[in-house]
């Protein structure tokens, strides 16, 4: 008997930019250069990272909500769980950057 698997909840947690004004965007097909204000830094994300980050500058949002925004970035036969781990690997690529903070759950 195989043990019982639990729905995978929603993890409610917020993210958003550290100090969106202090962040200078520029992107291209191939990726997203973002200059940090605050902290003098520059960086070259990947092309999701970089939409990641745009749309963390309109608002702030969960994983589930970025998925929702960004979907042409994924290949339709990926798992929905495999998409938002991807998001949340980057979503802490960033903040160890400086360029993302996480809200908590809400």
């Amino acid at each position: 008997m195989l043990p019982e698997t639990k729905p995978v909840q929603p993890d409610s947690s917020r993210w958003s930019p550290l100090d969106p004004d202090n962040l200078q965007l520029r992107s291209w097909d191939s990726g997203t250069v973002v200059y940090n204000g605050l902290s003098g830094d520059t960086h070259l994300l990947s092309p999701l990272a970089g939409d990641i980050l745009h749309q963390l500058k309109t608002a702030p949002a969960t994983r589930e909500q970025l998925l929702g925004a960004l979907p042409d970035h994924f290949r339709e036969e990926k798992e929905s769980d495999e998409k938002l781990d991807i998001i949340e690997i980057i979503l802490h690529d960033l903040q160890a950057i400086d360029l993302v903070i996480c809200s908590g759950r809400h």
